[in-house]
C-alpha cells in the first residue's frame, strides 16, 4: 500500500506540473492574441514564478524587464550585462534552461535561429516553475521571430535607400523625403559606420546591425561591407558601440567617419569609410573599432581630406607647446636625436650642447609624451609628425618673461 500511495503522489504531482506549465502556456498565448508583446509577457511571467525576469535581443540588447533586475539600471534599447553572464553564455551553449542558484537563462530560439536570452530568478524553481520559463521563452521566440520578419521586410527596403545613398543616385529633396519617412531628420548629421565580421554574412551582419542602431539610423550593404548611418557627434564612439552591440557575431571589424552634415557628403564619407576598415584589416587591427583619427599615421592616408595640422598636434603637439612657451628647443632636440640613430651622444654635436644636456631635454620629451614615445611604433609617428611638421604655418614662439 505504501508504495501505491508514493505511486499516486507522484502521478498527482506530475499531473500538477503538467497543468501548470500548460495554464501558463494558455495565459502566455491569450496576452498575444490579445495585441501583447514581450513587456507583456515577462510581466506574467514573474506573476508566475516571482522574482524577476529580463529578455534580451539576438545582440543582447534588454527588450523587456519586470521585477528588479541585479546590477545598475538598463533602459530597453541598450546592452545589457545579464546577456553576457556564464549563466546565459551556458545556456546558449547548450541550447536549454540553465539554473543556478534560483536564477535561470534559457535560450530563445526559432528553429536553428538564435533570436535572444531570457533571464531572471525566481522565488522557488519546482518542476512546474522550469516548465514555465521554457513555455514563456518559446512564445517569446514567436513575438521575436515575428518582429525580426517585419524587420527584415523594412530592412529590405532601408538597405535599397542606403545603398542609392552611398552611391549618391539619390536628389537630395528625394533622400530627405524618405529619410523622414523612415523616421529619421536629414537635417541631423550622421556618422557612417563600415563593418565586416570573420564568422558572419554580411547579409545576418546587417539585419543584426539594424535591430543595434534601432530608429537612430538605417543600415544596408555594400559589396562584403555592412554600412550604418547613425545620428551620432562622435565616429569613434558610434564604431565603438557599434561593435560592442554585435560581438555574438565574433570578430567584428568597424571603422567611423564623421559627423556628415546633409546627404551630398555621404558618398564621399563612406569612400573614407570604407578605406578605414581595409587599413584596419590591413594591420591586423580585426575585431576593433575606429575613426581614422585613431589609426595614427595610417589614418592620414585614407582620410579623404587628411588634417595634417591636427595630426601633428595630436602626436607632439605637448613638445610643440613647451618650446612654444618657454623658449626651449625640445622639437629640435628630437630632430637631432632620430637623425643620430637615436644617440644622444652623437645628436649633442650638431645641437652644440653637451650630452648631458641632450639627456635631460629627452627625458623632459619623454615626460611629455609618456614613457612609450620611443617604442617603434610611437617613434615612428613622432619621426612622421616631425617632418610633417615643416609642411606647416610656422606658430608665433613666446619667450617666457621675466
Amino acid at each position: 500500500m505504501a508504495a501505491l500511495s508514493v505511486a499516486h503522489e507522484a502521478v498527482r504531482r506530475h499531473t500538477e506540473v503538467i497543468e501548470r506549465s500548460a495554464a501558463a502556456h494558455d495565459r502566455f498565448t491569450e496576452l498575444i492574441g490579445a495585441g501583447g508583446g514581450v513587456t507583456d509577457l515577462t510581466t506574467a511571467l514573474v506573476g508566475l514564478v516571482g522574482g524577476w525576469a529580463v529578455l534580451t535581443d539576438a545582440v543582447g540588447t534588454r527588450r523587456s524587464a519586470h521585477g528588479i533586475p541585479p546590477g545598475e539600471p538598463v533602459e530597453a534599447g541598450a546592452v545589457d550585462p545579464l546577456a553576457d553572464t556564464p549563466l546565459a553564455r551556458t545556456a546558449r551553449a547548450s541550447g536549454r534552461l540553465t539554473v543556478e542558484d534560483m536564477r535561470y537563462a534559457v535560450p530563445v530560439r526559432a528553429g536553428h535561429h538564435h533570436l535572444g536570452t531570457l533571464v531572471g530568478a525566481a522565488s522557488q524553481l519546482d518542476d512546474a516553475d522550469w516548465r514555465i520559463v521554457e513555455r514563456a521563452a518559446a512564445v517569446s521566440a514567436l513575438v521575436l521571430l515575428f518582429e525580426r520578419d517585419t524587420e527584415a521586410a523594412r530592412q529590405r527596403r532601408v538597405s535599397d535607400l542606403v545603398t542609392d545613398l552611398l552611391a549618391g543616385v539619390l536628389p537630395s529633396a528625394e533622400a530627405s523625403r524618405i529619410l523622414r519617412k523612415e523616421g529619421l531628420d536629414p537635417a541631423v548629421p550622421v556618422c557612417v559606420v563600415a563593418m565586416r565580421a570573420t564568422a558572419a554574412p554580411v547579409s545576418a551582419l546587417v539585419l543584426a546591425a539594424a535591430v543595434a542602431v534601432g530608429r537612430s539610423g538605417i543600415v544596408g550593404e555594400a559589396g562584403r561591407t555592412a554600412v550604418a548611418l547613425v545620428a551620432e557627434a562622435d565616429p569613434s564612439a558610434a564604431a565603438a558601440r557599434l561593435a560592442a552591440r554585435l560581438r555574438s557575431f565574433g570578430e567584428v571589424t568597424a571603422a567611423g567617419v564623421g559627423p556628415v552634415a546633409g546627404m551630398d557628403g555621404i558618398p564621399d564619407a563612406f569612400g573614407e569609410a570604407r578605406r578605414t576598415l581595409d587599413a584596419m584589416l590591413a594591420l591586423d587591427r580585426r575585431g576593433e573599432s575606429a575613426a581614422a583619427d585613431d589609426l595614427g599615421f595610417a589614418g592620414l592616408v585614407v582620410g579623404s581630406a587628411p588634417d595634417i595640422a591636427a595630426y601633428v598636434e595630436r602626436v607632439i603637439g605637448p613638445v610643440i607647446d613647451y618650446d612654444r612657451e618657454r623658449g626651449a628647443e625640445l622639437v629640435k632636440t628630437l630632430e637631432a636625436y632620430f637623425a643620430a640613430g637615436g644617440s644622444a651622444a652623437r645628436a649633442s654635436e650638431p645641437l652644440h650642447v653637451h650630452v648631458n644636456t641632450v639627456v635631460q631635454r629627452m627625458s623632459r620629451v619623454g615626460r611629455l609624451l609618456g614613457a612609450d614615445w620611443d617604442e617603434p611604433e610611437r617613434a615612428l609617428e613622432v619621426q612622421l609628425a616631425l617632418r610633417l611638421r615643416r609642411l606647416l604655418p610656422a606658430r608665433p614662439r613666446t619667450r617666457p618673461s621675466g
